[in-house]
């Protein structure tokens, strides 16, 4: 099991979708990226009816987080923080749950719009908390 488990996030880590902004505070512009990080777990469902087989499912769902990584383009120094929040999405297949079944990269095309307007959303969202630690960053390198 640690094998799959090992897998999902290999695959996971190289599909994360990417929203890149450019920010600007104190005449320096950085390059801020919002990585989305997919947790995926599977589990079997049956749904049957009274005196019918029953129909095997399996339910994928993604806990979605953001991470926020921050570099100065002119140094290539860079930092990162997770934002608060997480949202989940899920899909159902048809069949049983097997290694395919926690592949985030099935999960994260299929959803690819919401992730990508999560990302927005997060970055627009970000910009008072980012101006905020690029300020806290600079005065404690002065210092």
């Amino acid at each position: 099991m640690s094998l799959l488990l090992l897998a999902a996030a290999a695959s996971a880590a190289a599909a994360a979708p990417v929203h890149t902004v450019a920010f600007e505070q104190n005449g320096r512009t950085y390059s801020v990226d919002y990585v989305a990080h997919l947790e995926t777990t599977a589990r079997p469902a049956h749904a049957n009816a009274a005196g019918r087989h029953a129909v095997q499912r399996c339910l994928t769902q993604a806990n979605v987080t953001i991470e926020r990584r921050i570099t100065d383009p002119a140094s290539g120094q860079s930092m990162s923080a997770m934002l608060p929040g997480m949202a989940t999405l899920s899909q159902a297949r048809a069949g049983r749950c097997t290694a395919e079944s926690f592949r985030a990269t099935d999960l994260a095309s299929a959803h690819a719009e919401v992730i990508e307007a999560r990302l927005a959303a997060a970055a627009q969202a970000d910009k008072p908390a980012l101006a905020a630690t690029l300020s806290a960053a600079r005065s404690l390198a002065a210092r």
